[in-house]
């Protein structure tokens, strides 16, 4: 049997054909076409059609498809009129336009550990209902408004159902983390009623391909869709980390760790989050900025230069500036999303080498804080599973086993999250598939050199007192 699956992702589109026996697949992905200046909001019919024309590249005129399953990103959201049109642009999870309305919430003590220990998210610009709040305070009548978020827009676009998956719907800020539901009160607070939402359901819900995009794909309407979860959360299963004990850091565009738990955790410094899974709730931590930092800092070459050449003859004791990675703001653990990045200690004996060095450290040292925090929740893990960007750099790579002071297991699936759906996808044509069980293809194990991991502790410490001393910088 085959999975169709389907993700938009935060920059681009992607397909995969999964065969449920012979276990491989195929992969498609193109990114978006240029949708004006600020890259933090999309066109939703622009990426709901280069989502499909990705699909229907792969499927090259195939037609035994069995089930489709959608995968998209947490935090999204727009404003659509009564036929579905959009009114707004899809906000995306970096988009920042609502820190003002965080920044007013977390004002309140009281009412941001409230809203933290129900929506399992502390007040931040990323979060819908603050997108919300922003929109409202725009001058826009929320309350004539659909919203949807993309992956839900596409869901819509395929199905003509306006139907979100739990686990989506658990990274709006407008649910209860506990029971899975919109929270009336918080819907009161931006004028929304449930019906101007789409409905919460199962993860494993499913509607017909509808006759219309059915002909788009070329293939017959009918075939079962399930709504998208998330591709965080679809990473964890593609990763083979739904049992306890596994954790998973991706460091991509940006980064993230993340744990399953049986039930909701919610940190005593609220500096993590937690939203609902494929199957029980993910304890996590994320970062705004990782390879999109390295990628800026890289930019600012006055000649062109190559990642190979800024790292050859790295030294992991070099005595390098710190960095604070914060250009594209703050998501864990301190949630701020004004906050700023920039170099501390730096003199004029650093040169450009030293001072990338200093960018990678930076980088996974706000990851470490991100880890410090999830195991102070969850316990230490029994493994680490790194996927991203960084495994295209050994240098960087055994950086991160340094840093952590844990060894690090490299995920080769190429496609975790489309994986995740994918096997997600075979679970549900076949309920006695056990998804705690699958093992993805692992490389060789990285592990700390242990002439470094007390280098890279002392440094850690000097960036944590750098990170306390530009709290409101």
């Amino acid at each position: 049997m085959n999975v169709l699956v389907i993700e938009s992702s935060t920059s681009s589109a992607k397909a995969m054909i999964y065969d449920t026996v012979k276990k491989d697949f195929t992969v498609e992905n193109s990114f978006y076409p240029p949708m004006g200046n600020d890259l933090t909001q999309h066109d939703p019919m622009v990426v709901y059609e280069a989502s499909l024309a990705v699909a229907k590249k792969l499927l090259r005129g195939r037609t035994d498809i069995d089930i489709i399953v959608l995968s998209g990103v947490w935090h999204s959201v727009g404003l659509f009129n009564s036929n579905l049109d959009p009114v707004t642009p899809i906000m995306q999870w970096s988009n920042t336009k609502a820190s003002d309305q965080a920044e007013a919430f977390r004002r309140k003590p009281q009412l941001t550990r409230d809203y933290y220990n129900l929506t399992g998210g502390y007040p931040n610009a990323i979060y819908p209902f603050f997108k919300l709040a922003f929109l409202k305070e725009e001058g826009y009548n929320i309350s004539t408004y659909i919203t949807l978020g993309q992956a839900t827009y596409n869901f819509y676009r395929l199905t003509g159902n306006i139907k979100v998956s739990r686990c989506m719907a658990s990274g709006s800020g407008l649910v209860n983390i506990t029971t899975g539901e919109y929270d009336s009160k918080l819907l009161a607070v931006i004028n929304l009623e449930p019906s101007q939402l789409p409905e919460i359901v199962d993860n494993d819900y499913h509607a017909p391909l509808s006759a219309q995009a059915a002909a788009s794909l070329g293939l017959p309407a009918g075939i079962p869709v399930v709504p998208a979860m998330s591709d965080g959360s679809l990473n964890q299963l593609g990763s083979g980390a739904l049992r306890e004990g596994q954790m998973t850091l991706s460091v991509g565009t940006s980064g993230a760790l993340r744990v399953t738990s049986p039930q909701p955790q919610f940190h005593p410094d609220m500096s993590t989050w937690c939203y609902i899974g494929p199957k029980s709730w993910i304890s996590g931590a994320a970062t705004a900025g990782a390879c999109n930092t390295v990628d800026w800092f890289k930019g600012l070459s006055l000649r062109p230069t190559t990642y190979d050449e800024l790292e050859a003859g790295m030294d992991y004791a070099a005595d390098t500036p710190i960095f604070l990675p914060f250009i594209f703001g703050e998501r864990n653990p301190g949630w701020g999303d004004k906050r700023k990045g920039g170099f501390v200690g730096m003199t004029s004996k650093h040169d450009f080498k030293q001072t990338y060095q200093a960018v990678l450290e930076g980088v996974l040292f706000n990851l470490k804080q991100c880890y410090d925090a999830i195991t102070k929740l969850n316990g230490e893990p029994e493994r680490i599973l790194i996927s991203g960007g960084i495994l295209h750099t050994s240098i960087w790579s055994q950086l991160a086993a340094n840093v952590f002071g844990h060894t690090l297991t490299p995920c080769l699936v190429k496609q975790n999250s489309m994986m995740g759906a994918a096997l997600w996808g075979a679970y549900l044509l076949d309920s006695t598939l056990s998804l705690e069980d699958y093992e993805p293809p692992v490389g060789e194990e990285i592990v700390p050199q242990e002439e470094y991991t007390e280098i890279m502790d002392q440094k850690y410490q000097r960036y944590l007192e750098a990170y306390r001393d530009n709290a409101n910088r």
